[in-house]
């Protein structure tokens, strides 16, 4: 294997770039992956492709799917922290300045995940498994467009999870800055480029698990009461390879369900994204649309379902469940539909 100087998760700010080379500019970083409004169908793919970059493209006031590619320098397994920014477009982008609103992972606000290289002889290349759920703002006054910023945190990482960019303190000179970047060689910076958004009505990001055991399940979206000339997508980011685009349907019915089915591994999350286009009828007071996950009574354990169904038809709202219903999954057993958080009109 080789041996690198440079010991960690190495980010490039050019394509072609080594772990031990002299950093030769910024602002084209390759490694913070913009994936624009739809989630990666197998983020393993972007470890096949590192001399892409890809584009660059940032759908403003939508959920962008972003991810973070980094090379493991040394000759054996490591696990560090991706963490994930943006700035307006600047020369200078002081580390002061980075903001981290409207950035979720798995539908939680946060702005890391685990980055994790598996190889017992190291020097592979990885990727974040989930996105970076990432709803770009509208560009103030002055500025034409974000950079996209990434800190891969090397081991042994920090414990609670601390940022790393609040360690960095408020640098106040161009000559601090630039021994900052080059210095730092697992950051990287890109410059983006803002498009127009989905122009939807709303968006929601909610939190989605597999069953503790993994398997089979359905996730999706429940109507209610929603007119039928508006449109509606949901999309899940992949979870070992597994996740689902609906494209934008409509409507096709006022109490509408829509859900596919993902096979995950045991205690899976991620997140699903709703995109509502309303058409010419408001939708009525009360409507909702919902995610909703279904459960097979084959991946509950004994005391959930016996506690389901003492309690059907109530259906546990205590625990925000939607419905529960028997229905029949080729195999006539038990599930329960579980409803995250709706979004009532």
């Amino acid at each position: 294997m080789t041996q690198y100087q440079y010991q960690g998760f190495f980010i490039r700010n050019n394509i072609g770039e080594g772990p031990d080379d002299q950093p030769s500019g910024f602002g084209g970083c390759p490694d913070v992956l913009l994936n624009g409004t739809k989630p990666a169908a197998d983020p393993n793919a972007f470890t096949k492709t590192y001399s892409d970059a890809g584009p660059s493209d940032v759908a403003l006031n939508t959920v962008n799917y972003c991810y973070v590619r980094a090379f493991n320098t040394t000759n054996g397994p490591l696990k560090g922290r991706a963490w994930f920014y943006y700035v307006d477009g600047n020369v200078l982008l002081w580390p002061q300045n980075w903001h981290r609103s409207g950035i979720t992972v798995n539908g939680n606000v946060q702005i890391y995940q685990d980055i994790v290289s598996n190889a017992a002889g190291g020097n592979e290349i990885v990727v974040t498994q989930q996105p970076f759920d990432w709803t770009a703002p509208t560009l103030p006054a002055g500025c034409d467009h974000y950079c996209a910023v990434t800190i891969i945190e090397n081991p042994p990482v920090s414990s609670p999870a601390t940022d790393p960019a609040l360690a960095i303190g408020s640098l106040g000179s161009w000559d601090q800055l630039v021994q900052f970047v080059t210095h730092q060689r697992n950051l990287g910076w890109r410059n983006t480029r803002e498009v127009a958004g989905l122009g939807t009505t709303w968006q929601l990001t909610e939190p989605i698990s597999g069953a503790p055991k993994g398997g089979q399940f359905y996730a999706g979206i429940q109507c209610k009461n929603m007119p039928t000339d508006g449109y509606v997508q949901y999309q899940i980011p992949g979870q070992a390879g597994s996740g689902a685009d609906s494209g934008k349907v409509p409507i096709s019915n006022p109490n509408m369900m829509n859900t596919v089915p993902l096979t995950w591994d045991p205690n899976g999350v991620s997140s699903i994204t709703i995109s509502y286009w309303q058409g010419a009828t408001n939708p009525p007071l009360g409507a909702i649309i919902a995610p909703v996950v279904i459960y097979p009574s084959s991946l509950m354990s004994a005391e959930t379902l016996a506690f389901v169904r003492r309690h059907r038809p109530t259906a546990l709202r205590r625990f925000n469940v939607f419905e529960s219903t028997e229905m029949d999954f080729q195999m006539a057993i038990y599930a329960v539909i579980l409803g995250a958080t709706p979004f009532k009109f």
